[in-house]
């Protein structure tokens, strides 16, 4: 699924992946349709998160670029991936048109997550695992999913129970039950 461009990611189909969840500041007509006559100050909508503030926007945009920064360095280019995997990029390409590697667009150029490789190899069971991957899910979310330790896989993360040689369909059930939750 293609996403937004700019700031945002943008999806490659086999996986999710945007940075920035915000919703959009209203403009001017639209606070002023929504506290035109509600009676508050600028300091009561600022509490409502109507009108701008530098130093929020300053957190926020701080915020962003460490987010950014753990997609960037949680995955790797198409040419990291074919040296990680001693592959050429025509490979690598094949294998993600044919949904066996999670992608996703970071200001226009794919990104190959990771959690996905463990060895120099791709997981055990990775094209179920891609295929469970919620198309709604952004990159951070699915990234922070595959590297959380879970109950159900005794403790191990997504992507640590596939490289030990766990199953992958309890893993693609987690996945599913996530995505329905």
């Amino acid at each position: 699924m293609e996403r937004e461009e700019g700031d945002r990611e943008r999806e490659a189909p086999t996986t999710a992946g945007s940075a920035d969840d915000r919703d959009p500041p209203l403009t001017e007509p639209e606070r002023s349709m929504l506290f035109g006559g509600s009676g508050l100050s600028s300091s009561e909508e600022l509490a409502y998160g109507t009108v701008p503030d530098p130093e929020i926007e300053q957190v926020v945009a701080d915020d962003a670029a460490r987010e950014r920064a753990k997609v960037l360095t949680g995955s790797a280019t198409l040419a990291e991936v074919a040296e990680l995997l001693g592959e050429s990029s025509s490979a690598i390409v094949s294998r993600t048109a044919d949904d066996q590697l999670a992608t996703f667009l970071l200001d226009g150029q794919v990104r190959y997550p990771l959690w996905q490789f463990h060895g120099g190899q791709p997981l055990p069971g990775l094209p179920d695992v891609v295929a469970a991957l919620p198309s709604t899910w952004r990159a951070r979310k699915v990234m922070a999913v595959m590297a959380a330790p879970i109950e159900i896989l005794d403790g191990a993360s997504p992507s640590q129970w596939l490289a030990d040689g766990g199953d992958p369909s309890t893993v693609v059930r987690m996945l599913e039950d996530l995505a329905r939750a």
